[in-house]
């Protein structure tokens, strides 16, 4: 929708300035751990301080979010889990 041609897709997009994270930890889910990075750190829970070392995908994320030079308006988090059934 946010890139369509409607009205209010144009008016969010000159509204606001839009930065879309893929999946932050890929070699986390390869190995089956959904929150957690190849360090075994679940990456929900360094926000605050991460390590440029143990945690670079928080770390750079908090960097390019500093360098966009404006305000979080929102952000938001989605999850999915699957199951072998």
């Amino acid at each position: 929708f946010l890139l369509s041609p409607a009205a209010e897709a144009k008016a969010l997009r000159q509204a606001f300035k839009w930065l879309i994270v893929p999946m932050l930890n890929p070699e986390g889910v390869v190995r089956g751990c959904y929150r957690c990075g190849l360090a075994g750190t679940d990456l929900n829970r360094v926000y605050a301080k991460p390590s440029k070392i143990l945690h670079p995908e928080i770390y750079h994320l908090k960097e390019t979010i500093k360098r966009a030079g404006r305000t979080v308006e929102l952000f938001i988090d989605f999850h999915g889990h699957s199951k072998k059934e």
